[in-house]
C-alpha cells in the first residue's frame, strides 16, 4: 500500500503492485573448446562465447591478453554496447585483433560488462573464461636415417615430436 499526502493534509492510499528490478539478469557464460588454432587450416580455427541473458540488454564484450610482456592488454573488442535480447547468443572470436592480426600464441581472457533497461551494471571480471591460443605447429627431429645414408627395403627410422600441445602423431 502506497499513502500519500498532499499540503492541506488529504490523504490517499492506494494499493500498487510493482517489481523493483536491482540486478542483471544474465546466466553464466560458456566456450565451445578451451584452446584453439586460428589461421592454421586445423578446424579449429575460432571459438565461440555464449551468453545466455534472461533480459534484453546491452552487451559488450572484450578479448585480453591473460600471460607474457601484454598481460592485461586488450586485444579485440568484439562487440560494443549490442542491443541482445533474453535468450542464447553466440559471438565468435577469430583470434585476430583490431587490426586483423592474428594474435601471439598464449593464453586470453573475455571479459564481459552488460546494463539493462534500468541502468542496472554487471560484469564478469574475476569469473573469467579463458582459452588458450596456439597456432605453432609441432616440431619433428628425424635422428635416424641421416640425410645421405643408404638403406635398405627396410626402414628404421628414429624420430621425435615436440609440442606441448601434442594430441598425436
Amino acid at each position: 500500500r502506497v499513502t500519500s499526502f498532499d499540503w492541506s493534509g488529504a490523504q490517499v492510499c492506494r494499493e500498487v503492485s510493482f517489481y523493483l528490478d536491482g540486478s542483471v539478469e544474465v546466466g553464466a557464460e560458456a566456450l565451445d573448446r578451451q584452446m584453439f588454432s586460428p589461421g592454421t587450416g586445423s578446424g579449429f580455427g575460432n571459438v565461440i562465447v555464449t551468453v545466455y541473458p534472461q533480459e534484453s540488454l546491452t552487451a559488450s564484450l572484450v578479448v585480453t591478453r591473460v600471460d607474457g610482456p601484454d598481460n592485461g592488454k586488450v586485444v579485440r573488442k568484439l562487440v560494443h554496447n549490442l542491443s541482445i535480447e533474453a535468450g542464447k547468443r553466440d559471438f565468435i572470436w577469430d583470434g585476430k585483433d583490431d587490426a586483423g592480426n592474428y594474435v601471439a600464441d598464449g593464453s586470453y581472457a573475455f571479459d564481459f560488462s552488460y546494463e539493462d533497461g534500468c541502468g542496472n551494471r554487471k560484469s564478469n571480471v574475476g569469473k573469467r573464461l579463458e582459452v588458450e591460443v596456439d597456432r605453432a605447429p609441432p616440431v619433428i627431429v628425424l635422428d635416424r636415417p641421416l640425410a645421405g645414408d643408404i638403406t635398405s627395403s627396410f626402414l628404421d627410422m628414429i624420430a621425435s615430436v615436440n609440442d606441448k600441445n601434442l594430441s598425436s602423431w
